[in-house]
């Protein structure tokens, strides 16, 4: 239960005095107007706000802010502060809200903003409409527990990158968002089968999968994505050679593996096993494997055999032998400055490496 007073200027004045910012943990009923300007005036990173209220003049002040707007505890949004909100630029994080009014959604629309709600349940066919030409550089419902195909169709017609994480996911939902106009799309849904991602392999663009909490996805789910185009991000803790077999078909823009992100930001461990690793190699596309620090030597003698653009883009640090291999891959092969100098040094000879 949080407090019912507001935050004031007071408040925040002795707090960016005391410990050089705003660091305020405790629920607030409210910020008021001045605290609010203040707190916009001498941040330097994202303002992260508990409060169950917000004013339309607090709303707009806060909304010149350059950087995220993060609301934990933000239950309600009025129509006067969502329209002020719209006028935020960078990152508009909604986590506390779990229904979203049309006239909300409606003023929400005009947004430029990445506009993230991780903890709305519904969308009502009425908040969808509102939102159906949603000028927002992004668009994320992280908490759905169902999206039917008629809000899915409004969706589909948002022109930014469209995340959406939900329970139940009907197939006539997933047809229907394999049409969107969005430049990126991610689904994450926890009955995700291999008919969900057919019906999504014919998104024209970028395609991010998650598979179902902890659960890696099966190999009829990689299989079915292998006639999408563009760029897909498969997103699974387990690489083995069956999920490696289906995503090696692939014949779009590249494959790009990596495993969740956990609840306290951390990486799970990347498993990808030596049959795996043999089955990618035979991919023709460029390959990403996102998240292992370190290679075993029979893991990069598999990976030497694949011909497109290999990326390692956390890779730490390289075995003597597994260098060896690895300069034998025929195609590019990129790093960054994750990867230690001397284990950069021990592939000279490989004609087309580089450190992005």
């Amino acid at each position: 239960m949080g407090t019912e007073e507001n935050i004031t200027l007071d408040m925040v004045r002795q707090h960016f005095h005391e410990e050089g910012g705003f660091h305020l943990w405790d629920d607030f009923s409210g910020i008021e107007p001045d605290a609010a300007a203040y707190i916009v005036d001498n941040a330097t990173s994202a303002i992260f706000l508990s409060i169950r209220q917000l004013c339309s003049e607090s709303a707009a002040i806060l909304s010149t802010h350059s950087m995220t707007l993060h609301f934990e505890t933000l239950s309600e949004l009025t129509d006067g502060a969502a329209a002020a909100l719209a006028k935020h630029q960078a990152r508009l994080v909604l986590a506390g809200v779990q229904r979203l009014s049309p006239a909300a959604a409606s003023a929400l629309e005009k947004t430029s903003a990445h506009l993230v709600f991780p903890n709305l349940k519904r969308l009502d066919f009425e908040v969808t409409a509102a939102l159906e030409y949603c000028k927002a550089k992004s668009l994320e419902f992280h908490g759905l527990q169902y999206l039917a195909p008629e809000s899915a169709a409004h969706l589909a017609s948002t022109g930014g990158r469209l995340t959406v994480f939900t329970h139940h996911l009907p197939l006539a939902a997933a047809e229907v968002l394999s049409g969107s106009r969005s430049s990126c799309l991610t689904v994450k849904a926890e009955d995700f089968h291999g008919t969900t991602a057919e019906a999504l392999s014919s998104f024209a663009s970028t395609l991010v999968l998650y598979c179902p909490d902890g659960v890696p996805f099966e190999a009829d789910v990689a299989h079915a994505l292998k006639n999408h185009r563009g760029t897909l991000f498969f997103n699974s803790p387990i690489w083995d050679r069956k999920v490696c077999k289906g995503l090696s078909e692939h014949s779009g823009g590249g494959v790009v593996a990596e495993v969740e992100i956990g609840l306290f930001g951390g990486f799970d461990p990347f498993r990808l096993t030596l049959g795996g690793a043999r089955e990618l190699s035979k991919s023709n596309c460029d390959l990403s494997l996102r998240d292992p620090r370190t290679l075993p030597e029979k893991i990069c003698e598999a990976l030497s055999r694949h011909r497109g653009t290999l990326q390692l883009p956390r890779l730490k640090r390289l075995s003597a032998a597994g260098a060896q291999w690895l300069r034998r891959h025929p195609g590019p092969l990129r790093f960054t400055k994750e990867l230690e100098s001397a284990s950069l040094a021990l592939l000279d000879g490989h004609p087309d490496v580089r450190v992005d």
